[in-house]
């Protein structure tokens, strides 16, 4: 496993085989695919890092648009692989805070027009910013979060 998924199946499970499925499937290099691109949880599956396939999300009125291009998703892809084999989780008591507002911070300044790639870092510095001191302590980020 190369992220930070933990899946487990409990000894004396009575479903052990049906769970045992489950943690197949979610490991899957196809559904490892989208839970990055759909929800930006890193590939724990080095499969998954072959290419990247955009979100196909359903909504009831038909498919949500993407919420990032096929380059983006690539690029920042290539970029998590990258930081896997080197970087190590920080070690937080609150990580499951920190990992989600971390992720909704990206999200919402990648849904945002940006004139240059500085630009973009400056949005993502501001959104961090604001919202991972509170993250590190257990607490959601500020009332307008991310931004």
């Amino acid at each position: 496993m190369l992220g930070g998924s933990n899946l487990a199946i409990a000894s004396r499970s009575g479903l052990a085989a049906e769970s045992r499925a489950f943690v197949d499937y979610l490991t899957r290099a196809d559904n490892q695919r989208q839970l990055f691109s759909c929800g930006g949880y890193a590939p724990v599956v080095e499969a998954a890092y072959e290419r990247v396939d955009p979100c196909q999300m359903q909504r009831e009125d038909g498919p949500a648009p993407p919420s990032a291009t096929r380059t983006q998703l690539a690029r920042l892809l290539g970029a998590v692989h990258l930081a896997l084999g080197s970087a190590k989780r920080p070690s937080l008591v609150h990580y499951a805070q920190f990992s989600e507002t971390l992720r909704e911070c990206v999200r919402a300044v990648m849904d945002d027009d940006h004139t240059s790639g500085a630009d973009f870092a400056d949005a993502v510095e501001r959104a961090l910013a604001g919202a991972l001191p509170d993250a590190v302590g257990g607490r959601p980020g500020a009332e307008d979060g991310c931004r």
